[in-house]
This record gives C-alpha cells, structure tokens and sequence, in this order.
C-alpha cells in the first residue's frame, strides 16, 4: 500500500509542478459547485454528471477555474448541448457526449481546449460549435444532417477533417472539408502543416471562415472559376503573403483577408462587392489596386475608393505620410485608416460627410487632420488611440457617435 502511495504522488508531481493531483467527481449539476469548491485553481478534475437533464448554466459556472473532462453519457434526456452552453470555457479539456444528442448548437464549445470529440450519428452542428478549440482531428459521420458556418474553424491544432462514406452534404479531400458536390471549399484545418495549397478546379466559392487561423499557410492558387471569397476567408492567416485574385471574382467579403501578411492586392474589374473592413490588421499592406473598367470601385494610388465616393481602405503600410483625399469623398468608412503607422496628417476637401466609426483608431502618429465644415457626423471611437493628434476635440474621440458641436472649423 505505501509504493502504491507513492508511485500515484510521483504520477501527480509529472502532471507538472503547479498542479493538483488529477480527481474525480460525480455529481448532479446543481450540487457541482459545492462539489468542486474545495480544487485549488488549476485542479484536474474529471466530472460526471448525474441529472437526466442537467442546467448547462450551472455546469459551466461550477468548472471555472478548474482544468475540467466532462462526461454527459448519464444525462439521458438531453437531445441538444445548447447554444454557447460552454461558450469560452477554457477549463474545458474534454467531452463524452450522452447518445442521444442529435444537435450541437451555435458556439456551443467555442473557444474551449477540448482536444477531441465523437460527433454523434444523425446530428446537427451549429455555426462556429468549436472554433477555436484544441481539436486535432475531426471525424464527421455520413448521417450527420448539417454542419454550420465556421464550426471547426480556428482550431489551430486541427489537421484533418474526415467525412464518412456516402454523406450527402459532405466530403473530405487530404483532411480538407468540401460541399458534396465540390463547390464549396467549407474549412482547411487551421492547423494543417502545408506553406502552400492549390484550391481544387471544381470549386467556385470559399465558405465564411473557410481558413480563418491556418497560420502556416503562405501561398494559396485559387481556381479560374472562383466567383467568391466569403467573409473571414482568410482571417488570421499570418503567415499568408501572396494573393492573386482571379479575374471571375464578384464577391470579397467581411474581414475577408483581415490579419494576412499581404504587401498588395489587385481588385479585378468583376468585383462588384467588398464587405467591410476587408484588410484591417494588414500590416505589410502598401497598395490596393482596381483593374481598370470596374463599376463598383476604383483606387488612387493605391487607396480604395467605392464609385460612390466612400474611401474604403488607405493600406495599412502605405508609406506616405501625407495624404490628401480624393476631393470626390463623401464619406470615409469603418477603419478605413485604422493603424495607418506612417500617416502624420491627412486633408479632406468640402463635400465629405460622414467619417465613421474607427475610422482613424491607432494613428498613433497621426499629428493633424483637416476636416471641411460640410460634416454632419463623426463615427464614435473615429480617433481612439491617435496620442498625438491635437486639433481634434475630445468629444470626437470619445465612444458614442458625434454631431458637430460647433463650426466644424475648430477641427482643422
């Protein structure tokens, strides 16, 4: 009995030098808390719990603070773990789910550290159900009946999808998740060791956060046909340098690129519509140029403009550090100067509107604007963090949207 003692303490202390010995509970959801009140922070605890139906509220409470596996197989009568029942539960190292569980809902496990879960047969998985996780392989049965939008996405250790023979809404290729017909890349594992990949011929549209957090990925061949690349595409993708959009391309959405390592992108004539904030947090980003002949939008010297006069995007890196917009602008968009590091004053010309929201946020050497009297509105949060911006008046920086106070010229 005494080596048995002491071989589980040497077992404990290699769990690491700060925590716990490893224990385990059972208990019904609404006795957890007391259960666990007496773990240290960082504590191993390996939980069961005992209700038929247990308050997910109650067990996402009780595990805070804990390293926690939780196994749900006795609660019999749940068909659905809940929408965000574990949103941004870091705790949460693992899951066994109950049999009879036929949907996993919306951001149900985002963001926690699970590091593997067996998808239940004829399910549904809601959107973004394990972003963020720690999952290193998925397998996704053939009776699954849908798969939401960016659930695996920004896994950063996953780095194979598998899908069961015969899904009708699915497939696999090298570990990549299609559509089942071949026309939507839906998710590459972020965690797949590849600096390259080449999209396969048949597909035509990239789903919402189809990459989002692939931080090896450098390059990345688009198919000829590929009509659109949806928002969140390539999100987080900080290794990703060289895009070369084709010429098919009508959409770009939302935060499509935003985080990448690009240097410059070329718009083709086709793209009709970008979404917004398309290249925010696109450090190296020097240039953004309009093929020649497109309806929607146009740029000047390399800073994007829609054909209505909104001034969409000034790069990121752009190295001026003075600019004097087109006199054209009526309205300067959402982050459209968002940390622009080597600006120091920019000019507008009468006519311009509307600057909105975070439109000049981490300026940080932004020392002057020159801002026309036509003016009716100031997004909120317009000049946050600009510390050496002088001429503009508090309540233009501050977080609710802003009116001129008085004659506009006070800002110039």
């Amino acid at each position: 009995m005494k080596r048995t003692f002491i071989l589980a303490f040497v077992g404990a202390a290699l769990l690491g030098h700060f925590s716990a010995f490893a224990v385990s509970v059972s208990s019904s959801a609404s006795d957890l808390k007391k259960s666990l009140s007496g773990y240290k922070k960082g504590t191993l605890v390996s939980v069961a719990i005992t209700d038929e139906k247990p308050d997910f509220y109650e067990i996402s409470s009780a595990i805070s603070g804990l390293k926690v596996t939780l196994d749900l197989s006795l609660c019999s009568s749940i068909s659905e773990i809940p929408s965000k029942a574990f949103f941004m539960k870091k705790e949460l190292e693992g899951i066994k789910l109950p049999s009879g569980i036929t949907k996993i809902g919306d951001q149900a496990f985002a963001n926690t550290s699970i590091t593997s879960i067996e998808i239940p047969e004829n399910s549904t998985i809601g959107d973004f159900a394990f972003f963020g996780t720690k999952l290193k392989e998925v397998s996704i049965p053939a009776s699954v009946t849908a798969v939401g939008t960016g659930a695996f996405s920004n896994a950063k250790k996953l780095e194979k999808i598998t899908v069961g023979e015969g899904s009708k809404i699915l497939k696999s290729v090298d570990g990549v998740m299609f559509s089942a017909d071949g026309l939507t890349l839906v998710t590459y594992p972020a965690g797949k060791s590849s600096s390259s990949y080449a999209i396969p011929s048949t597909v035509v549209s990239l789903g919402i956060a189809s990459f989002y957090g692939a931080y090896d990925v450098q390059k990345v061949e688009f198919p000829s046909a590929l009509l659109r690349i949806n928002g969140y595409s390539f999100s987080g993708c900080s290794s990703l340098s060289e895009i070369n959009i084709p010429s098919t391309v009508v959409l770009i959405g939302q935060n499509a690129f935003d985080g990448t390592s690009i240097k410059s992108i070329n718009i083709p004539k086709a793209t009709i519509t970008i979404g917004a904030s398309p290249f925010t947090n696109c450090t190296k980003l020097e240039s953004i140029n309009v093929e020649e002949g497109n309806i929607a939008y146009r740029s000047e010297d390399g800073v994007l403009y829609s054909a209505k006069n909104t001034l969409v995007r000034y790069p990121q890196a752009k190295q001026n550090d003075s600019y004097t917009a087109s006199n054209k602008t009526a309205e300067v968009d959402i982050y459209a100067f968002d940390s622009a590091k080597n600006l120091k004053s920019v000019v507008f010309s009468d006519g311009v509107l509307v600057i909105g929201k975070y439109a000049f946020r981490n300026c940080r050497n932004l020392e002057r604007i020159e801002l026309p009297s036509s003016i009716t509105m100031i997004g909120r949060q317009a000049f946050q963090y600009c510390p050496k911006l002088s001429n503009i008046p508090d309540y233009y920086k501050g977080t609710t949207d802003s009116f001129p106070k008085t004659n506009i010229s006070d800002a110039k």
